[in-house]
């Protein structure tokens, strides 16, 4: 077989998740016992992080929890400071001034270019004195 034997149906993409919630555990203790944040954002949901939190949270770190929208555990939610979910890409939007694709454009689309065009606009974020990343 020789390269321009090649097409898509002979590859295929496997995507495996092994240890990422214990690896992301392991990164919060180390920020907690060392003292290397004030505060920590985990982007999650599942309960798997309460041991995490709970360390901590008393060694005097805020604790947040940006589930993205999503519900959480009941037994999260009790071991955070907060929860908030930011809207990212908006914010990425506004601090470089840039369109963020979330569609590549070599993403097969069928009759899809104004709903794409009009998702691409550069919208200015709420007014939130306190959301990260934007200015007052």
């Amino acid at each position: 077989m020789t390269w321009p034997d090649l097409t898509n149906s002979d590859f295929h993409f496997d995507i495996d998740q092994k240890a990422v919630d214990i690896k992301l555990g392991m990164d919060i203790t180390t920020l907690a016992l060392n003292k290397l944040a004030d505060v920590i954002v985990l982007i999650a949901g599942d309960s798997d992080f309460v041991p995490a939190a709970k360390l901590a949270r008393t060694n005097g770190i805020d604790f947040v929890l940006d589930p993205m929208w999503a519900n959480t555990a009941a037994s999260l939610s009790e071991h955070v400071d907060g929860v908030r979910s930011y809207d990212i890409v908006r914010m990425i939007s506004f601090v470089t001034h840039e369109v963020v694709v979330s569609v590549p454009a070599w993403w097969p689309q069928l009759d899809r270019q104004e709903e794409v065009r009009r998702e691409h606009e550069i919208v200015d974020p709420p007014d939130d004195s306190d959301e990260p990343g934007v200015p007052d």
